[in-house]
């Protein structure tokens, strides 16, 4: 009697698609690096879908195909979520600062960098152990 054994890979750590819409704490180097990971993210394997085309399914000819390929039109993000890259006001805050720098200018006013509280002992403890 033979035995079947079936070979797996071992499982990866799945990716979160849209790390870069929620988490306040990624960041992207450039607006082009955002629109990267948001073409990724639009564009997963998890998306795209074979579906037959019934009147021609078993047909082995290239204009009769047996299946399309179409993407999944239903968009897992909400649309309250901005999609927009948050590093303009960086880049804009930047430029004062190098502005005032280099030209000497003290009527330039530089807006203070706000960062919002974390309680860190509190509800969002979990969020600061490994796994």
């Amino acid at each position: 009697m033979t035995e079947v054994h079936t070979l797996r890979k071992p499982p990866l750590n799945p990716t979160r698609n849209y790390d870069f819409l929620y988490d306040p704490v990624y960041q992207t180097g450039s607006q082009k690096d955002h629109s990267r990971d948001l073409f990724r993210s639009h564009t997963k394997v998890d998306r795209i879908k074979k579906q037959p085309v019934y009147d021609s399914m078993f047909s082995e000819l290239r204009h009769h195909p047996r299946a399309t390929i179409t993407m999944d039109p239903t968009d897992p993000v909400p649309k309250f979520v901005s999609r927009q890259w948050k590093g303009y006001a960086d880049q804009a805050r930047d430029a004062l600062v190098k502005y005032k720098t280099f030209n000497y200018d003290t009527s330039v006013q530089i807006p203070p960098q706000v960062y919002s509280r974390v309680d860190v002992s509190g509800a969002e403890r979990a969020k600061y152990f490994r796994r």
